[in-house]
C-alpha cells in the first residue's frame, strides 16, 4: 500500500475533529449546513468504518471518537494491508507502521484540506469559493445533506460534502478538480453515534510502552522564522502566509525553509534548500492523482511548491518566490 496514501487517510481521521472546532455565521442553507457541521461534530462520541480512495489506492479504517472532555480522542485500526493504527489525543499523533513510529503535532496544519477544515471567517472564503445546498442522499445507511464548495477560478479544486442530517457529522468527502473529476474521496460504510466510548477502544492495540518511549518526530521543521530569507511576490488571488519555518539543520549546509500559503480552505507548501553537488529534485511540473508539484531552480536553490490544487497554481507559487536579500 502507498505510504503517502496512509498518510493522507490518517490525516481525513485527524481533520474529521480538527474541522469542527470553530464557529461560523451564514445567511444561506449551504453555510447553515456547514455551521451546523462545525457547532456539533466535534462533541460526538461515535464508531465506524470508512473507506479513502486516492486514484488506485484504497484504505479502509475503523475509527472510534470520543468528544468527551476538552480533548478529543481517536484511535483508527488500517483494515487492509500491513498492520497499522493510529492514536490521537488533542493535537497528539502517533502513528504505528511496520518497524516504525511516528509522533506528530497538527496545531499548525489544521486547514489541510483532508476531507475539509474550515477557518472561522466563512465569509472571508467567498472571494475564492461560493456555497450551495444539493438536496439530500444517503451514506451509511443514514441521510445526508449534500453541500458543494464551488471555486469562482481555475487556480483550486472545489469540495462537495455529505453531512449527516441528524448529527451534522462528515460522511462522506470528495475533491473535485477544474473538470469537476473526483479526484479523491472518503465514505464511511458503517457510522454509530453513542452514548459514552469505552476507554479500552481509545488505547494503541499494537504500539508497546517501549516503542512509545522511541517514538520519533513526524515534524522537521520546526523553527518559526523570525527573519526570513524567502518571500513570494505576487501571489494566486486570495493565497496568503500561514506558516513559514526552518528547520533545525540540513545535509546541505544551510537550514531549509517551508512555508505554507492558504486561501483559507486550499493548501500550498513550498520547500526551498541550497543546492550543493547533486542535481535538482525536481524541475518543471508533476502530479500523483490529486496532488501537483512544480519545481524551480533560483540562484543555486531549488525551490518546490507541491498542493491539492491545478498545477497552474503551484507552478505560480513557485516563480513568484524571491530571496530576501
Amino acid at each position: 500500500m502507498n505510504r503517502y496514501v496512509w498518510y493522507r487517510a490518517v490525516f481525513v481521521s485527524v481533520l474529521l475533529a480538527a474541522s469542527s472546532s470553530a464557529v461560523i455565521a451564514g445567511s444561506n442553507e449551504g453555510k447553515q449546513w456547514l455551521q451546523h457541521m462545525l457547532e456539533n461534530a466535534r462533541s460526538l462520541n461515535y464508531k465506524g468504518v470508512f473507506v479513502y480512495v486516492q486514484g488506485p489506492n484504497l484504505e479502509v479504517m475503523s475509527i472510534v471518537h470520543s468528544g468527551d472532555g476538552d480533548k478529543q480522542r481517536q484511535h483508527l485500526v488500517a483494515l487492509n494491508g500491513a498492520v497499522r493504527e493510529v492514536t490521537v489525543a488533542g493535537e497528539e499523533v502517533i502513528c504505528s507502521l511496520p518497524g516504525q513510529q511516528i509522533a506528530f503535532n497538527t496545531s499548525k496544519y489544521k486547514r489541510s484540506p483532508i476531507p475539509i477544515s474550515l477557518p472561522q471567517d466563512l465569509d472571508g472564503l467567498e472571494q475564492s469559493y461560493r456555497f450551495e445546498e444539493k438536496g439530500e442522499d444517503r451514506v451509511a445507511n443514514r441521510v445526508t445533506r449534500i453541500i458543494s464548495i464551488e471555486p469562482r477560478d481555475n487556480l483550486r479544486f472545489g469540495y462537495r460534502l455529505w453531512l449527516d442530517r441528524e448529527t451534522g457529522m462528515v460522511l462522506r468527502s470528495a475533491l473535485l478538480d477544474d473538470q469537476g473529476k473526483i479526484r479523491e474521496q472518503f465514505v464511511f460504510t458503517e457510522f454509530e453515534v453513542v452514548n459514552q466510548v469505552a476507554q479500552d477502544l481509545l488505547k494503541p492495540q499494537f504500539i508497546s510502552a517501549r516503542k512509545l518511549a522511541t517514538k520519533i518526530s513526524g515534524n522537521m521543521f520546526s523553527e518559526v522564522i523570525l527573519q526570513p530569507v524567502w518571500q513570494a511576490g505576487e501571489l494566486p488571488s486570495g493565497f496568503h502566509t500561514i506558516v513559514q519555518q526552518r528547520s533545525p539543520d540540513s545535509t546541505a549546509g544551510e537550514a531549509a525553509e517551508h512555508i505554507v500559503f492558504s486561501d483559507g480552505l486550499a493548501a500550498v507548501s513550498v520547500f526551498v534548500e541550497k543546492i550543493q553537488d547533486e542535481e535538482p529534485l525536481l524541475e518543471g511540473p508533476t502530479s500523483m492523482d490529486a496532488m501537483s508539484a512544480y519545481g524551480v531552480v533560483m540562484d543555486g536553490y531549488q525551490v518546490i511548491a507541491v498542493g491539492e490544487v491545478p498545477q497552474r497554481t503551484v507552478e505560480q507559487i513557485a516563480r513568484a518566490m524571491q530571496r530576501i536579500e
